[in-house]
């Protein structure tokens, strides 16, 4: 085998990995004329991937709108050194956070203590900013037992 390739850390067991992860950000206005408006940074999974370009026109002129997507469950071990890295290169004044698809087969109990984590992290980074305000919208992950009669 070769020295530079090594086994995948990631196993069946691994905490919150699916087979394929995936995530993108985008930050926009960093240091064009528009650079001082307000930051709005949307985080969460694809659907929140599919939002993005509508928020941003809608905000334009008004806020510079980031995001960052991914495939990554917030009970994933790097998902919060991960959201960390957008803190890092700019402040934000309103943080929309969904998390919740990815996370379907992640057990409520885990589920919202990381939760919690992520929420505490977001606080902390829009206290070093200016005054702002965030939001999450909670999707806590269910387990249909039974398929509901379609009407």
């Amino acid at each position: 085998m070769n020295s530079l390739a090594s086994k995948c850390p990631v196993s069946e067991r691994t905490r919150g990995h699916e087979n394929v992860e995936w995530q993108t950000a985008y930050s926009y206005h960093l240091t064009d004329d528009n650079r001082n408006l307000p930051r709005v940074l949307l985080v969460g999974d694809s659907i929140c991937n599919a939002c993005q370009a509508g928020v941003r026109n809608a905000l334009e002129g008004t806020a510079n709108v980031s995001f960052w997507v991914s495939s990554c469950r917030v009970t994933s071990a790097n998902y919060l050194k991960l959201l960390s890295l957008r803190f890092s290169e700019a402040r934000f004044g309103v943080i929309h956070f969904n998390n919740g698809l990815h996370s379907l087969l992640t057990s409520t109990d885990d589920w919202a203590a990381e939760l919690q984590s992520a929420l505490s992290l977001m606080r902390s980074a829009r206290s070093h900013g200016p005054k702002s305000s965030g939001a999450h919208r909670r999707r806590l992950p269910t387990r249909r037992k039974t398929k509901r009669p379609r009407s």
